[in-house]
């Protein structure tokens, strides 16, 4: 890895670290009301009051229509398909909200796929925060060394470029730097056997002066 300095090179570490994110997570409290409750539509209104009369609490919900306060695993946005709150797409679109995450506030009532009624609050969160280094350390120079080796690979190839420029053939230049000189004719933009990208950049040339040359 070339890097100028111990201190450079911490510093592209701590820099790509932001690459490799713990995502944010929420634990959800919630009370639900089913639907095979005999006095499930009265009940679904008060639901609707309480909830939103009190908005910092489920105590008064639980209380009042005899809910018992659940919590779920911490979650990201992603859900966890195993549990019917916590993949349920109108929970998960709620969850991570301001509302919720800053204000603490419950969510409007939530019908899940089984019909019951549903109301949640974020009852612990933890931002997204960068994965220690001591996990990632590895690959973050691993990734370091590949984008050092383009960069200087890219660097070659425009002194290759240049040298062309001015008069030295290929041929030439493949040997005086012990590099393998490949030649192929007839080249249809279909070609399987050759670099895509190598042939986007080939038919992109103009050819209306050549030779042309392009170092990708």
């Amino acid at each position: 890895l070339h890097v100028r300095s111990r201190r450079q090179r911490q510093m592209c570490i701590r820099d790509s670290l932001s690459d490799y994110q713990e995502p944010a997570t929420a634990q959800l409290s919630y009370v639900i009301l089913s639907s095979k409750d005999k006095n499930f539509a009265s009940k679904s209104d008060q639901l609707a009051n309480l909830s939103y009369e009190s908005p910092d609490s489920l105590d008064d919900v639980s209380t009042t229509l005899n809910l018992p306060i659940q919590t779920t695993e911490f979650i990201t946005a992603a859900g966890d398909s195993r549990h019917p709150v916590t993949s349920n797409p109108d929970v998960l679109r709620v969850a991570f909200t301001d509302d919720l995450v800053r204000d603490k506030y419950n969510s409007d009532v939530i019908s899940l796929v089984s019909g019951d009624l549903i109301v949640v609050r974020v009852a612990n969160y933890k931002p997204a925060q960068a994965k220690p280094l001591s996990e990632v350390k590895a690959e973050v120079i691993q990734k370091l060394a590949v984008q050092e080796a383009q960069k200087q690979a890219y660097l070659a190839g425009q002194a290759l470029l240049e040298s062309a420029s001015k008069g030295a053939s290929l041929n030439q230049l493949s040997k005086q730097k012990n590099l393998k000189h490949h030649t192929q004719l007839r080249i249809s933009r279909d070609a399987d056997d050759i670099n895509q990208q190598i042939l986007q950049n080939l038919f992109a040339l103009p050819n209306d002066n050549l030779p042309q040359r392009k170092v990708i």
